[in-house]
């Protein structure tokens, strides 16, 4: 009996001894593994931090694009010098006033136009306007089979009223036919603001104009 309870005691102590290297065991473990995790997320972070700093590098080492936007001065107007154009030589903010005008000169920008009133031809006094391109408007070809644009009956245009150089607003009676036969374009028939027929009383005079003297009616026209 004492034998076994000495050996009883004797194996506990063993216990006891390993228990505490085991805790000791585990401890350990359990520091290895926090730094085999925290060594891996430095890892992870300078990994994170490389990459960064790469791409970074690529974007300030990539070519900046030269794409340039289409603007008003680098787009083909189709205006030459010499060209019979309508102008509007009003100031900002009065009533429009369009004129037949012949261009003098354009800037290296096309911006604007350096163009002479036409009416100085007419026997009038010398006009020259330098205008923004806005204020300019081509005049169509009345041989030029394809054109932009051609009016339909009922629509308003700017035209010029017969016998001056200045254009007015007018309304469509009669749309422009393409005349096969002479390769040109016929004219318009058209009703002008205020021009009455003084043997039609309440009815407006019907007026042929040319093809050529007839353009689109700018979205902010103002009238008189």
């Amino acid at each position: 009996v004492e034998l076994t309870k000495t050996a009883y005691e004797l194996l506990q102590g063993h216990i006891d001894v390993l228990d505490e290297e085991m805790v000791k065991f585990d401890s350990e473990i359990t520091l290895n593994t926090a730094q085999q995790e925290l060594q891996q997320l430095h890892q992870e972070q300078a990994d994170a931090l490389a990459q960064a700093q790469a791409h970074s590098i690529r974007e300030k080492s990539a070519p900046v694009s030269t794409t340039v936007r289409e603007t008003s001065s680098t787009r083909d107007v189709g205006i030459k010098q010499g060209d019979q154009v309508a102008a509007r030589t009003s100031a900002r903010g009065e009533p429009d006033v369009w004129v037949i005008a012949r261009v003098m000169d354009i800037s290296s920008d096309e911006r604007t136009f350096t163009i002479l009133d036409e009416d100085t031809e007419e026997g009038g006094e010398s006009s020259v306007h330098t205008l923004p391109a806005k204020q300019i408007l081509k005049l169509p070809k009345a041989k030029e089979r394809k054109q932009p644009k051609t009016f339909s009956d009922g629509s308003y245009v700017l035209a010029v009223f017969t016998g001056t150089t200045t254009f007015y607003r007018a309304y469509v009676m009669q749309q422009a036919k393409w005349q096969a036969k002479n390769g040109i374009w016929g004219p318009y028939v058209l009703a002008f603001d205020d021009d009455d027929d003084v043997n039609n009383p309440g009815y407006a005079m019907n007026r042929t104009v040319p093809f050529h003297h007839v353009v689109a009616l700018p979205r902010d026209f103002k009238l008189g």
